[in-house]
């Protein structure tokens, strides 16, 4: 950076103390004799900071279904260019284009931009029943309602169709500016560009034309020069170390390493990157070779193909800059993968309320990193990953597993878990290298109520299709059917076969991307590397755990609670140590006993609400893996948090009906867990503590969501009303979706104004959501905190309003309802939902 070209000064003694104040946190903190340099240290941040620029670009380009790697980087802001050519090394990208007004590209555009008016017509109608005087007609109307208010003069006429698959929600835009208008043509360009996008195609569902657009655009108001770029530049090479744009001549290559200088930017050519200028002063780079090759020797041995050096020293110590680096990469991926999974399913519950969650895992079958999805899947998936295991133990290349058994690390038989294993080395009999996996809830999955989440459910038949572990391919080989056959043939079979089908197809894509994305990763930094460092993540994750349980005072904190049905929740916290280690013991000695209904949840469950609460307290950043839980001892005895079979049947022959009900302790048990832990650490008081689950369906559909209500407050400020907490992280359904899917409307949807508790701190207020139904449903409550335990207040602060639940017959008559509930509703008939306040925090002053 040149400081004579800021608009003002820049304080370099200022930046140097900042530095050497992190430097000697930083050093303070290792646990070698190596002394990370300054040097080093500001290398590691641009690297972090080249890793999340990088990881942004990757993940809205596969959002839009694009490889990075296909396409030019363009530069854009006055620090672009500094860490453009890293970035671009990052992303596998060999060409990069920086404009002379990289700086002020923003407001050059709007300057240059020409003036565009646009109109919009919902169709919804099957491209089938489409034909030319259609596509005639459709035009001629966006074109006079455009015309209307503006003139058309001198002006450019564009336009675009969307379209979808009959029955989903995602369309795709298809540009449709020719006169002619050929369904049959339409549709193959169609189905390429899902094919494209999403990687598949659904051959048996016909297309749907949902919205045709039309835009008019006049020509720019202004506009600089245009002229063709250099296309055989001479070979000449000028070596120089810093040079002003307006000083380059054209037809000449610039070698890297190069620091040019425009009016508003910089850009640093790196080494093994080569520059040259346009007409129009457009700075064209391009990476001389590919990727570069050096290998480094690993620890056993081998020689990896690497992508970078990686210093010697952190072949045997830990480079906190590369296990930051790769965390971040790592994370990345479980992200994409829920990008991949959002886009390629067809249901509500998982496209529109993305009730799902992404993961990445070791060897071992442990979490080293996960997408922010929901938590009360994220904590408890290594779990299943882990039985996978057990069950196959010889797993092979191109094998994908699949299960929503709760009592092999599932929570309830809606979500369902699909794991692949990801093979680094092509050595016979080799064991996975790593695991990918994501969990789903599948709003419709059999049992004895629509939904598959019934309030009267004993045991887990009545819940749903039980899918044990089993193969989804094996060897590449396509293993659905017999998942389709267990979806349609047992005892309760679901409502949604195809839906349930289409949304696995979605996973298992979910996962395939992220295996190829790990394994992209593996050949950048080589197997034995990337999984030392997997460890490391986790070491970090756990060094951060026991520092914040020494700052834990040296007593018993404990907190307790009730379900709705009077089953108490006991929970006692004590700091203990273990090999001079400290740990924190966190005992549910007291709680209540199994559950005659569903409110079990299994220790799967309460690993995940635990590793939530830890993670939350500790609230420095960092990643929510299986590191965390290794300073803390779990004792969960049998009852209502560890559930046991019925009968003495052995697990060689499993029978769903022998084992209780689970589908309400995911849910509700979940939430009061999350709230008596953090209660014990007086962290917050309790939140809404329901799920406030609501179901409705018939024979041919069921439909699920949870419902916002208040957040509990804490010592630094009130708790957020009408919001999900804790353990679920999903979306309310668009009221459009809603009522253009189901057959309801909703007739109210608001802030429920005092709901929260009173305090120093106020907790969140909850909602009121009315939904009426069109045609006679049934409808299922699974919702909790509507009796005599409110949310509490800590600290002083008051509890938060119960929740209530009501049925409004056509004559606005209401009737109140239990917490837990199923009913049969009638055309016209209502279901109104008060969902709980979050609890105050400390005294109300005067």
């Amino acid at each position: 950076i040149d400081p004579s070209s800021f608009p003002f000064p820049l304080d370099r003694t200022a930046a140097e103390a900042a530095m050497l104040k992190t430097l000697e946190t930083i050093n303070a903190d290792r646990n070698s004799n190596e002394i990370l340099s300054s040097e080093s240290l500001i290398q590691g941040f641009r690297r972090l900071a080249n890793e999340h620029m990088a990881g942004a670009v990757r993940g809205i380009s596969i959002a839009q279904g694009a490889d990075p790697r296909t396409h030019s980087l363009v530069a854009f802001g006055g620090a672009a260019g500094q860490h453009i050519c890293e970035i671009a090394e990052i992303l596998g990208m060999d060409q990069i284009i920086d404009p002379p007004q990289a700086g002020m590209l923003s407001a050059l555009g709007m300057g240059m931009a020409s003036l565009q008016h646009t109109a919009s017509l919902a169709i919804y109608r099957p491209l089938r029943e489409l034909d030319q005087r259609w596509f005639d007609e459709t035009r001629d109307s966006l074109k006079q309602r455009i015309a209307q208010s503006n003139s058309l003069q001198n002006m450019d006429a564009s336009y675009r169709i969307e379209a979808r698959f009959l029955g989903t929600e995602g369309s795709l835009t298809v540009q449709s500016d020719a006169p002619e208008f050929d369904p049959e043509k339409f549709e193959i360009r169609f189905r390429k560009k899902h094919r494209e996008r999403f990687g598949y195609d659904r051959p048996t569902r016909p297309v749907e034309i949902a919205v045709m657009h039309a835009v008019f655009r006049s020509q720019p108001l202004n506009s600089l020069p245009r002229q063709k770029a250099v296309s055989n530049p001479s070979k000449s090479r000028i070596n120089t170390t810093c040079i002003h744009r307006q000083q380059m001549e054209l037809n000449t290559i610039y070698a890297g390493p190069l620091l040019i200088q425009s009016e508003g930017s910089t850009t640093f050519v790196d080494r093994d990157w080569q520059a040259f200028v346009l007409n129009d002063r457009t700075l064209l780079i391009e990476r001389i070779k590919s990727r570069k090759t050096e290998t480094i020797l690993s620890t056993t041995g081998n020689t990896t193909p690497q992508h970078e050096v990686i210093p010697k020293e952190s072949q045997q110590s830990v480079d906190p800059i590369l296990r930051e680096v790769l965390a971040q990469r790592i994370g990345f991926i479980a992200e994409q993968m829920g990008t991949v999974l959002e886009q390629t399913a067809i249901s509500v519950n998982v496209k529109d309320r993305r009730d799902f969650s992404c993961a990445v895992f070791n060897a071992r079958g442990e979490l080293i990193a996960n997408a922010p999805h929901v938590p009360v899947h994220l904590g408890a998936m290594s779990a299943t990953v882990q039985s996978m295991m057990n069950e196959f133990p010889n797993m092979q290349p191109d094998d994908c597993f699949i299960t929503n058994d709760p009592y092999r690390g599932g929570s309830h038989l809606p979500d369902v878990t699909v794991v692949t294993p990801v093979f680094a080395s092509s050595q016979v009999d080799s064991k996975p290298s790593y695991f990918v996996a994501c969990r789903a809830h599948h709003a419709e999955i059999g049992g004895i109520a629509p939904g598959s989440m019934a309030p009267t459910s004993k045991n887990l038949e009545e819940e749903g299709v039980l899918v044990p572990p089993m193969y989804l391919s094996k060897g590449g080989t396509d293993c659905s059917p017999e998942i389709e056959r267990l979806l349609k043939h047992s005892r309760w079979p679901s409502r949604a076969t195809n839906e349930n089908l289409a949304d696995i197809r979605a996973q298992q894509a979910a996962n395939q991307f992220g295996k190829s994305a790990l394994l992209e990763l593996t050949s950048d930094f080589g197997v034995d590397l990337l999984q030392r460092y997997m460890e490391h993540i986790q070491s970090a994750s756990e060094a951060k755990t026991r520092r914040w349980i020494e700052s834990l005072p040296i007593c018993t904190m404990q907190f307790e609670d009730h379900m709705d049905d009077g089953l108490p929740i006991r929970v006692r916290l004590r700091r203990t140590s273990r090999h001079e280690a400290s740990l924190l013991q966190i005992d549910f000695t007291g709680t209540g006993m199994e559950s005659p209904g569903n409110l079990n949840a299994n220790p799967a469950i309460v690993s995940a609400a635990v590793m939530y609460v830890v993670r939350c307290a500790i609230g420095d950043d960092m990643p929510l893996n299986s590191g965390v839980m290794r300073c803390i001892e779990l004792i969960i005895p049998k009852g209502l948090l560890n559930p046991q079979c019925r009968t003495s049947a052995n697990a060689d022959t499993f029978h769903a009906a022998d084992w209780p009900a689970v589908a309400g302790g995911n849910v509700e048990t979940s939430q009061r867990v999350v709230d008596c832990l953090l209660g014990a650490l007086g962290l917050a008081a309790s939140s809404q503590g329901t799920m406030n689950n609501f179901l409705f369906g018939d024979a041919t559909f069921g439909y699920y969501e949870t419902i916002c209500g208040g957040a509990g407050a804490t010592a630094l400020g009130d708790g957020a009303s009408a919001v999900h907490t804790h353990m679920t992280n999903t979306r309310l359904t668009d009221v459009e979706i809603l009522e253009k899917r189901y057959p309801v409307r909703l007739t109210r949807f608001a802030i429920r104004k005092g709901s929260g508790g009173h305090g120093k701190y106020r907790g969140g207020d909850g909602i009121i959501r009315e939904i009426q139904a069109l045609t006679p449903l049934t409808v299922s409550l699974v919702t909790s905190r509507r009796g005599a335990f409110p949310p509490k207040g800590i600290a002083g602060g008051s509890d938060g309003a119960i929740g209530e639940n009501w049925q409004i017959d056509p004559q606005g008559s209401a009737h109140r309802l239990d917490s837990s509930v199923q009913l049969n509703l009638q055309t016209n008939e209502s279901i109104r939902i008060l969902t709980p306040g979050g609890g105050g925090y400390g005294p109300l002053q005067s």
